[in-house]
């Protein structure tokens, strides 16, 4: 049996083809290239581990001691236009269903509606509580950038108490 009738002879990882009969060709034995090697451990990502204690867990620790101990591995600066509550929800027949954290403004409790989110779900995103402040800042018209960005009203009639000159006379008259 000649070469040409063997289209591929094993030489230990690397096959040697004939590629074609032909004598124009650079080479009548080409080498394929091995595959590389599987990769056996897929790249890692940040799942709640075991050892995250879940809502039932913690039930019986005070409302401060939970907060508290969440708010140490929460890194995003909205969280600090808030104030942090947490409501417990029970089932309908009185046991312990989950934990929510209720996210109030500071600066507008008023016109800021509460952003709600349960406890084991704060890992996912601040989208919606960077949303609200931008609009809270917005509606105070407030500039959103510099030494006045986290609190000061710019306008008497854009401000949280919502001044009028009616309500001024009635405070002097009195």
């Amino acid at each position: 049996m000649s070469d040409c009738d063997n289209p591929s002879t094993p030489l230990g990882d690397v096959f040697q083809l004939n590629s074609s009969p032909a004598k124009t060709t650079r080479s009548h034995k080409r080498p394929v290239a091995t595959p590389p090697p599987a990769v056996l451990v897929s790249p890692s990502k940040k799942y709640r581990t075991k050892a995250e204690a879940t809502d039932l867990d913690v039930w019986d620790n005070t409302d401060d001691e939970i907060i508290s101990a969440v708010k140490a591995r929460w890194n995003s600066a909205a969280y600090g236009h808030f104030t942090t509550s947490l409501k417990r929800h029970l089932k309908g027949d009185g046991r312990a269903d989950y934990l929510e954290f209720v996210f109030t403004c500071r600066v507008d409790p008023v016109n800021h509606k509460p952003h709600h989110r349960k406890r084991m779900q704060t890992a996912q995103g601040t989208k919606n509580l960077n949303r609200g402040i931008k609009e809270c800042i917005e509606r105070r018209g407030v500039s959103s950038s510099g030494p006045d960005a986290t609190g000061a009203q710019q306008t008497i009639t854009q401000s949280v108490s919502k001044y009028t000159p009616e309500a001024h006379r009635a405070l002097i008259a009195m």
